[in-house]
């Protein structure tokens, strides 16, 4: 995800009127926290939550705003342990690693086995968010998946923000994809341009669900 992204989608949010004054921000994967910072223009008085697996992260991202946290962890689709595969020459589980084997992918490129890390679900992590932002090497839609507790509540995300690229274990095609979220409420974006817009067939690398209820009543409809 670029910083235009980050600027475009934010900027949609605050022209529709979607989010609270002070909305829940949820950042997984937050690496340094950019898309955090970025939101925070926007949104002053958000409360912002980083995970991410690389502790060093915590620092760079709990300077960001006085109400900052920072979660330690790999989310997933389940509690407990999952292999982590990494570039040779990596030093440690912080570097650009990912739960999914990408072997094959690149002729040129052999991901090696770092061992085990410990997963959890993000609704085990987060009692409530109002946005949520994913970008977690190749796992966003496991992300989702361990977040359905969450999409179910009695105060769901507004919106969920992932990319969508080549995975594996089923969460693979785009009408899982909008199926699996309108089954939760949800309604997809892409981004057009410098916006937005409702898609209910072909996605791009970015993805948006934002619930169909708000969308609606953001536009006049109800």
């Amino acid at each position: 995800m670029t910083r235009e992204t980050y600027t475009n989608t934010i900027n949609f949010f605050q022209r529709h009127n979607l989010l609270p004054p002070a909305p829940k921000l949820v950042d997984v994967g937050c690496c340094k926290g950019w898309f955090t910072e970025e939101f925070l223009t926007f949104f002053p008085d958000t409360v912002p939550v980083g995970v991410d697996l690389d502790a060093r992260a915590q620092a760079y991202y709990e300077r960001l705003s006085p109400q900052a946290r920072f979660i330690h962890a790999a989310c997933s689709d389940i509690n407990g342990a999952q292999e982590w595969w990494m570039i040779p020459g990596s030093q440690d589980i912080t570097e650009l690693g990912t739960l999914v084997n990408r072997n094959g992918e690149h002729p040129d490129l052999r991901w090696v086995l770092g061992g085990q890390v410990r997963v959890a679900r993000l609704d085990s992590l987060v009692e409530q968010a109002d946005f949520i932002k994913i970008d977690a090497e190749l796992m966003d839609l496991y992300v989702i998946a361990g977040a359905s507790r969450l999409l179910l509540s009695a105060t769901p995300p507004v919106a969920v923000m992932f990319e969508l690229v080549s995975q594996t274990r089923g969460y693979t095609n785009n009408a899982f994809v909008h199926g699996y979220l309108r089954a939760f409420g949800y309604r997809l974006l892409i981004e057009r341009g410098d916006t937005l817009a409702l898609t209910d067939s072909d996605l791009g690398l970015n993805v948006i669900a934002v619930r169909e209820d708000k969308l609606l009543a953001s536009l006049g409809f109800i």
